[in-house]
């Protein structure tokens, strides 16, 4: 080098380098221009670097997002991965799957068959081969991209539940698919099998169902006690069930009804109903009731007569150990929710009740008898009641016996004040009692006043 000329770069009065040309040729004595050069160099290569690091920043701002990025994902298929067996992360673009994680019931039933590939293909291979048929539906959509896609629009996360049959027993499955980044195609789809908690979980609601079983059981126990409690009361001696389609019959409850355990067992195993009623007829009931009784209890009759509420009652005469008892058979219809329909039959001793009725019966017409003979000569019988001072208007023949009526049913047919008015207005007191007959029913409890024509 022969000659030199240089010019200092200068920033904020601080020399920060400098230009310098080698042997120059021409303007050696001209600085200035050397000075501006300078200046002009130094700016450009500011820039530059100014350039360069707002480059450098950017990509490393860039690369952190994308480690940010991978990181998310990373830690989406980590957490994914730590219940499920199997894995795979599916680019929904070109439709391949690369398998993150397998598990060796997988692995040893297929080797290496669903490690890459296909999604599409893979899938359904799976679903054919290992899904059992009656759940194959629910992998529907899972079957295509598209279908993936769909599931996932508006959500993160999906999964469901199956079975799977292998080597004839079945075990619960779980599926789940997984979109990690809303900006980029791809999902990912997990595996694993929850047959230990699903079993638990079925044997608890199992349990649970068991108990429900229990109680409606022991609810319709209480509603049957209840309708029988209603329609027939504790005077049956003995209840039976009927089972209205079967004609089946069971024992309820019982006193014996008069006869040996020994004797009701073997009725029992007479076989249905209509066998067991048909033995106890011929067996029980007196020859004059007997083909009434066959008629009127067999159980077509019963399904035809039994009204939907009360009781379908039949009276019959039943003869044991040779004393004969007036009884009643009584069958009432209920109805569970299932629409079963079942007869509850019900038989007591009416014998004491029904001898008193006759008794009355037997009394009443004898009392009619001795009415209807006393003759035409009383225009006016009245029947009264001393208990209750209540009369009765049996006869009211022509105006005389009219107005008699007329006296007591202006006092509400009460005898007293009746009799002191009739008695008052139209006789005496005495002339009343020298006018009429008074016959006096000591069984019926009633007195009978005939006043005498004139």
């Amino acid at each position: 080098i022969e000659s030199l000329a240089a010019a200092p770069m200068v920033v904020n009065d601080t020399i920060v380098g400098f230009l310098g040309v080698d042997n120059p040729r021409r303007n050696t004595g001209d600085l200035l221009l050397l000075s501006v050069v300078a200046s002009t160099c130094y700016s450009e290569i500011s820039t530059r670097r100014q350039m360069d690091s707002k480059v450098k920043q950017s990509s490393q701002a860039i690369q952190k997002m994308k480690v940010k990025e991978l990181e998310t994902q990373d830690n989406l298929i980590q957490a994914l991965a730590i219940p499920y067996e199997n894995i795979y992360a599916v680019n929904a673009d070109t439709c391949e799957a690369v398998c993150y994680r397998m598990g060796q019931t997988m692995s040893e039933r297929y080797g290496q068959k669903f490690a890459a590939g296909n999604y599409e293909k893979n899938i359904c291979d799976y679903i054919e081969n290992d899904v059992l048929e009656e759940d194959r539906h629910l992998f529907a959509k899972l079957r295509f991209v598209s279908g993936v896609n769909e599931l996932l629009a508006d959500r993160k996360t999906y999964y469901f539940n199956y079975r799977v049959l292998r080597n004839n027993r079945m075990q619960y499955f779980q599926c789940q698919i997984v979109k990690p980044n809303r900006e980029r195609n791809e999902f990912v789809v997990g595996f694993k099998n929850v047959d230990e908690e699903k079993q638990q979980e079925l044997a608890q609601q199992r349990k649970v169902e068991e108990a429900l079983t229990v109680v409606e059981q022991l609810n319709a126990v209480l509603r049957e006690e209840m309708v029988i409690a209603g329609a027939l009361s504790k005077e049956y001696h003995s209840l039976f069930k009927i089972d209205a389609k079967t004609g089946n019959m069971s024992l309820y409850r019982t006193d014996g009804m008069g006869m040996s355990s020994e004797t009701l067992k073997k009725l029992m195993m007479a076989g249905d109903y209509d066998r067991i009623i048909s033995l106890y007829i011929d067996r029980f009931v007196v020859h004059e009731d007997r083909e009434r009784m066959q008629e009127s209890a067999r159980l077509d009759v019963l399904l035809e007569k039994v009204p939907e509420t009360g009781l379908y009652k039949l009276g019959y005469r039943r003869i044991m150990n040779g004393v004969i008892s007036y009884y009643e058979m009584n069958v009432v219809k209920t109805v569970d929710q299932s629409e079963t329909v079942t007869f509850i039959l019900g038989m007591r001793d009416v014998d004491e009740e029904m001898r008193r009725q006759l008794k009355q019966t037997r009394e009443m017409e004898a009392q009619r008898e001795i009415i209807e003979g006393l003759g035409s000569e009383y225009y006016s019988v009245l029947l009264v009641d001393p208990e209750t001072d209540t009369v009765t208007t049996y006869r009211a023949e022509d105006e005389d016996g009219r107005a008699i009526a007329d006296y007591f049913h202006r006092h509400n047919m009460c005898w007293s004040k009746g009799l002191r008015g009739y008695a008052e207005e139209l006789v005496s007191e005495v002339n009343l009692l020298r006018n009429c007959h008074l016959i006096i029913s000591v069984q019926m409890d009633m007195i009978i006043l005939l006043p005498m024509r004139n």
